[in-house]
């Protein structure tokens, strides 16, 4: 498990294109109140589907401390049917 840093068009990706301001319009808007419930759905919609993540990995030197940092440099909804058939290809070649 690690931690990876999401940018806005992968984020607009997870997010059924919305942008972060108009997902704090929708939910956190002072002047319309906060609908709390409505913020957590856009983020349990993405939470909760699988997704294939290629992302870019570099180790970092900070002071004495090295550091990984991953970034997400393209993603997409997982299809179970080619995935599928990428294994049974791959189990084939075995």
């Amino acid at each position: 498990t690690t931690w990876v840093s999401v940018f806005n068009e992968q984020a607009e990706s997870m997010f059924d294109g919305a942008t972060a301001d108009e997902i704090y319009d929708r939910c956190m808007n002072p002047d319309r109140g906060v609908d709390e419930e409505g913020y957590n759905a856009v983020f349990d919609r993405a939470a909760f589907t699988d997704w294939v993540f290629n992302c870019k990995v570099k180790q970092e030197m900070v002071g004495d401390e090295t550091r990984v940092k991953a970034s997400v440099m393209s993603l997409q909804k997982l299809d179970y049917v080619q995935e599928s058939k990428n294994l049974l290809q791959a189990i084939a070649q075995y």
